[in-house]
């Protein structure tokens, strides 16, 4: 949670401790309080209000900054940017100035009272923001205003039950609080007077008199002088509110006579005032005022100058005419602001001021007339000198977002924000572990830490150093220390606009720094291959076609898939046909629209294998008309560009999901022409890992388990953007655990699960290994915990399909266990529950039968399954589940009859 304080000091903290670098940046902290106090905000509105004289580019790129900086700093998701809406997070924010504001509309006055700790920003000014500090100056003066009303109200409780002691103590500090406030201090003497201590209450008058002669030059309201009269006569005194309430003006009068010396106490007080009174008189000449404007003025054009010369957009010439014209402006400022002052004094005033003296027109001269002729002639200058000192033409083309190439990568040195950077050496080797990790993903390209080291103390702007490194992407972060806690937070940076495109936040132990290392590194490795997988076929997308609506039907196409996983994941099978239905309608118009731009096309097809996928009749079968559209969609594309790896790859993939429900007599044929397929999109584009791991599939289902294996790495390591998901990483647990490799299958699980938690094939790997001779100790309640995280792993709709087979994993567990009687029971549990009739169920019941030592009923069930399923002949034969049967003269009759 963080903690924004408003009232007296401004302080920003985040779970106690206080983020004293965000802090110091009153221009940030403005902004954030800003959000937090008013809501959201466009983007126009804020750049009137905090950056009103900038150049509305420069303005821009300032608020970006700023924003970006509150994302980095704050460590979570704390502001929001919907188009040109920036919205803050309030559920993660606490407000103190809001809470006020709360707590006086529900009439807490103790809760206000408690709150009310000074002025609204108290001594925090943006002079650069004059719209800021006048919104700034209506809440202070709207919660001063709460804050006197709830001291009211609490004095006057504390009055009506008799505590004097309490109410004084509420009295003081408000009197504390607000030591100009003419009430608070009335009613201070007044309790203080009533408590008994009449001359505290005296000293307390001289010192609140001498306070308002020294700050506001005026005597206190007549009402108080009676108070203090009547308090000196010893009468009774009665607590009440002044009769009204007087806004002091800031008046002149000439500064109090000093006391003698040696006296105390208030009357010193105004004698060591006298000074200050001085400097404020000081302050009111013009002469003066001018002399600071300007060389303020003078500073910033010199500041300016420097960073122009410094890029090369100025000649080295310029920053010498800049300050002769400098040094001749600052006396001739100051003679006009003398003569327009000396023109204002009253009759009889001394001859230098005198109408003779000075000349009417020098009298109407102000000091920014001044300013705007010599800014004037020296624009001028530079111009010239620019002329003559112009380079050749150039043909260089201007920067566009197209140069900044997303795969060329910086990880800069993450900011140790813990206290007194104790965290440092293991933010280093975060750092180095990001660069090496990154480093080793193929088709990206990472600077090494030598490139980065020199920005390392964070003192050059981000743009600075994105066109130093000819990068696209940024790897920025900060990593904080509480206590044994390390909290690391990483952001993704687009190097062109320098906003956000994800984050990562970890929390680990320092105790055990190597183990976060690891997991940092691994998960930024995997959020930043996705984002950049996402950009770069973004880019693609719109270098293939110059129709702008096109496009967006096709990235509103995606988003409708993405949607309809999410809904089919959930049971929503009528919302996710709908969406899929709205998809292909979206990608038929953007073909029309450009009939020559293939990706259109070839959308259509994975539409379509994927309707195929979550509508086929059965359980692991796939929908013969989706798939058929599917083909249709990629040959077209063959047409339109012949051999091209991503239509081949498309038919391949989807003439695989057709040999699943083929017929015998064209099902070796079709298996062929897929794998013919998936082998030329590979050859064309050897990174291509849907490809690759399509042809381990093919392969697999074949009975080629080795081969399968060798496609299925290079899938994974092709997979450079992890935009197959968890495809890759199921063909190599699946294969692993098909060829007996048992430890293998299990790290491949183990990343599979880590990747993606609550991923059914871990679970039933697991389940299936405990069901077999090779699962160690049988362990029953293990086995029915299993299948029921199996079936919730599952979407709903698949559920009554697997169920029979979770029964009958459960059921050899059983046997393995020798628990005969509750095996057979559960072999008819499964029966019952196969509402219809899969060849599959005698593939699993077999395998009780195998842990049940009934070896001909298992040979039997397996005949039986492959008179269904002859395909699986190749498969059958190199099953570990049959490793005891390989011997049987009838289970090598089986294989050798339904091979021939």
């Amino acid at each position: 949670m963080i903690k924004l304080t408003s009232l007296g000091h401004c302080s920003i903290r985040r779970d106690g401790a206080e983020l004293r670098a965000l802090s110091a940046l009153k221009q940030k902290c403005a902004l954030l309080l800003y959000l937090a106090i008013e809501g959201p905000a466009s983007r126009d509105h804020l750049l009137a209000l905090f950056w009103p004289e900038r150049e509305e580019g420069k303005a821009r790129h300032s608020l970006s900054q700023a924003l970006y900086h509150l994302r980095r700093e704050l460590t979570q998701d704390c502001l929001e940017v919907r188009g040109d809406l920036v919205t803050l997070n309030t559920a993660a924010f606490t407000v103190d100035a809001k809470q006020l504001e709360e707590a006086a509309a529900a009439e807490d006055w103790e809760r206000v009272v408690d709150l009310y700790r000074g002025a609204f920003l108290d001594q925090f000014y943006l002079t650069e923001s004059p719209g800021f500090e006048a919104w700034q100056s209506r809440v202070r003066m709207r919660l001063a205003r709460l804050a006197r009303q709830a001291f009211r109200r609490v004095l006057d409780a504390r009055e009506a039950a008799g505590d004097t002691s309490e109410a004084l103590t509420v009295a003081t500090r408000w009197a504390a609080l607000e030591p100009l406030e003419d009430e608070a201090q009335h009613v201070m003497i007044t309790l203080l007077a009533r408590s008994g201590d009449r001359t505290a209450a005296l000293e307390h008058f001289e010192a609140y008199r001498a306070r308002l002669a020294l700050e506001l030059e005026v005597e206190p309201l007549q009402e108080t002088i009676d108070l203090v009269e009547a308090i000196r006569a010893g009468g009774v005194l009665e607590l009440r509110p002044l009769a009204a309430r007087v806004d002091r003006p800031e008046v002149d009068a000439p500064p109090p006579t000093p006391a003698p010396a040696g006296d105390g106490g208030p009357t010193a007080a105004l004698s060591r005032g006298a000074w200050r009174l001085m400097l404020k008189e000081l302050r009111t000449r013009r002469v003066f005022q001018v002399a600071l404007i300007y060389l303020g003025v003078a500073w910033l054009a010199i500041q300016m100058v420097d960073i122009l010369i410094e890029r090369g957009m100025l000649p080295e010439s310029t920053f010498q005419v800049l300050i002769f014209f400098l040094i001749l402006g600052l006396p001739i400022a100051v003679i006009l602001a003398w003569a327009q002052e000396q023109g204002r004094v009253e009759p009889g005033a001394p001859a230098l001021g005198d109408e003779q003296f000075w000349p009417a027109w020098a009298k109407r001269v102000r000091p920014g007339h001044v300013l705007a002729v010599l800014g004037t002639l020296m624009i001028g200058l530079l111009v010239a000198v620019n002329w003559l000192q112009r380079p050749p033409p150039t043909t260089q083309p201007p920067i566009e977002k197209a140069s900044f190439d997303p795969t060329k990568i910086a990880v800069l040195y993450l900011e140790d924000h813990s206290e007194a950077a104790a965290n440092a050496h293991i933010a280093a080797a975060f750092t180095h572990a990001l660069i090496r990790e990154l480093g080793q993903v193929e088709n990206l390209t990472v600077r090494p830490a030598s490139a980065v080291k020199p920005f390392r103390a964070g003192d050059v702007m981000l743009d600075s150093i994105v066109h130093a490194l000819q990068i696209g992407t940024l790897v920025d972060g900060s990593i904080l220390g509480v206590g044994d806690v390390l909290r690391v937070n990483v952001e993704l940076v687009d190097a062109f606009t320098l906003s956000q495109l994800s984050s990562v936040e970890l929390e680990g132990r320092r105790s055990n720094p190597l183990a976060l290392l690891d997991s940092l590194a691994t998960r930024v490795s995997e959020e930043l291959r996705t984002q950049l997988g996402i950009e770069i076929r973004l880019r693609e997308q719109k270098a293939g076609t110059e129709s702008v609506i096109a496009w967006e039907r096709v990235q509103q196409a995606a988003q409708l898939v993405d949607d309809a996983e999410q809904l089919w994941s959930v049971g929503d099978t009528v919302g996710a046909s709908t969406g899929l239905q709205r998809a292909d309608s979206l990608l038929l118009v953007a073909e029309n629209l450009d009939p020559n731009w293939i990706e259109p096309t070839l959308a259509r097809g994975w539409v379509a294998a994927t309707r195929a996928t979550y509508f086929g009749v059965d359980y692991g079968s796939y929908e013969e008309t989706e798939v058929r559209m599917g083909i249709a969609h990629a040959e077209h594309a063959l047409d339109m560009e012949a051999n091209l790896p991503e239509a081949l790859e498309l038919r391949g993939v989807l003439k695989a999901y057709l040999w699943e429900s083929a017929d015998p007599a064209s099902a070796d044929s079709l298996l062929r022409s897929a794998e013919q397929d998936l082998r030329a999109a590979i050859a064309a584009d050897p990174m291509r890992a849907t490809a690759l791991s399509g042809l381990s599939q093919v392969l697999h289902r074949t009975g080629r388990f080795d081969e399968a294996k060798l496609f299925a790495g290079r899938a994974y390591e092709a997979d450079a953007y992890l935009s197959e998901g968890d495809t890759p990483l199921f063909r190599l647990c699946y294969i692993h655990w098909e060829l007996e490799e048992l430890e293998e299958a299990r790290r491949w699980c183990a990343e599979l699960n880590r990747r993606f938690p609550r991923h059914a094939t871990p679970i039933e790997i697991e389940l299936s290994l405990l069901s077999s001779s090779f699962g160690g100790e049988p362990d029953p309640d293990r086995a029915w915990s299993l299948m029921r995280a199996w079936e919730d792993a599952e979407p709903p709709q698949r559920r009554a399909v697997l169920r029979p087979v979770g029964l009958l994993y459960v059921a050899a567990v059983l046997a393995r266990a020798g628990l005969v009687d509750s095996t057979a029971a559960l072999i008819e549990r499964a029966h019952a529950a196969d509402a219809r009739g899969d060849p599959d169920i005698d593939y699993y019941e077999a395998n009780v039968r195998v842990q049940l030592g009934e070896e001909d009923e298992a040979i039997e069930l397996l005949g039986d399954y492959l008179a269904a399923e002859p395909e699986e002949r190749g498969y059958i034969a190199r099953d570990w589940f049959w490793t005891s049967l390989r011997d049987h003269p009838d289970f090598r009759a089986l294989v050798q009859a339904t091979s021939d």
